[in-house]
């Protein structure tokens, strides 16, 4: 058995549209709402942790090479 959690979300009202885009989409299916909610908030997750990866090896590769090109 699954237990329910709510939560309580702000945004802004072109976001709050496109939720409910979103959630009219999935009427008369809703057990898929979540199932899609959860996918779009991995993907979220896995691009903010690649999107920092990258971004600290930048920011080691300009430390490494700025001594050399002074």
């Amino acid at each position: 058995m699954s237990k329910s959690t709510n939560v309580s979300v702000s945004m802004s009202p072109s976001c709050a549209g496109a939720w409910r885009r979103l959630e009219r989409s999935f009427e008369g299916d809703g057990a898929m709402l979540p199932v899609m909610v959860r996918g779009l908030a991995d993907a979220w997750n896995e691009s903010g942790t690649a999107i920092g990866e990258a971004s600290d090896a930048l920011n080691l590769e300009s430390r490494s090479v700025a001594p050399f090109t002074r």
